[in-house]
């Protein structure tokens, strides 16, 4: 969805809550859930939950790869969302369900922070991507890519995308920074 900076510093969807110019969006059935009684509705057991999220890609143009399903459960799921625990340890599970995830013991998100990470390597395009973990806590660090063979992208071991969450939280308004109390560390 296209994107703008408004004059409050916030970046926007265009059409999204706020907009003068907005066209009420309905995010039902969005993929990822976007609400916190939609994580929390996913199912615990991990082969079910895996399903889902393949039907979901499915239903929503997707072709159901286990790429796009490990794309999903890591960069949707656990990166970009906060869920009860016993969903956030079904989604892990039913990633290591996916035929060809390993585990990488030694990862550096884009803060130089090492952890573990839970890998999948698309040999059709010659890519691996991992999400990272503090290998103490658990807790969610970043991603990482990389080609995995030489592509018109570059040579093998080229880094095409990292990040790094420093802090996360949750509000009760849009808009609104979560204070100290509300920041998950």
């Amino acid at each position: 969805m296209p994107q703008r900076t408004g004059v409050d510093g916030w970046i926007d969807e265009l059409g999204a809550e706020g907009d003068p110019d907005a066209v009420p969006i309905d995010y039902s059935g969005s993929l990822p859930p976007n609400t916190y009684a939609a994580l929390a509705a996913m199912p615990t057991d991990p082969a079910e939950l895996l399903e889902q999220v393949r039907s979901d890609v499915v239903a929503h143009g997707g072709d159901g790869s286990d790429r796009e399903v490990f794309q999903r459960i890591g960069g949707d799921l656990v990166g970009e969302s906060i869920a009860p625990p016993t969903v956030v340890a079904a989604r892990y599970r039913a990633a290591a369900l996916i035929p060809g995830v390993v585990v990488v013991p030694d990862a550096v998100d884009a803060a130089g922070r090492h952890g573990v990470a839970v890998g999948y390597e698309d040999t059709a395009i010659g890519r691996r991507y991992e999400y990272i973990f503090d290998d103490t806590t658990f807790s969610y660090l970043g991603a990482r890519s990389y080609l995995t063979r030489n592509t018109t992208l570059g040579p093998v071991g080229t880094l095409t995308s990292i990040s790094a969450v420093l802090e996360r939280g949750a509000s009760d308004a849009v808009r609104q920074v979560p204070d100290a109390d509300h920041l998950l560390r």
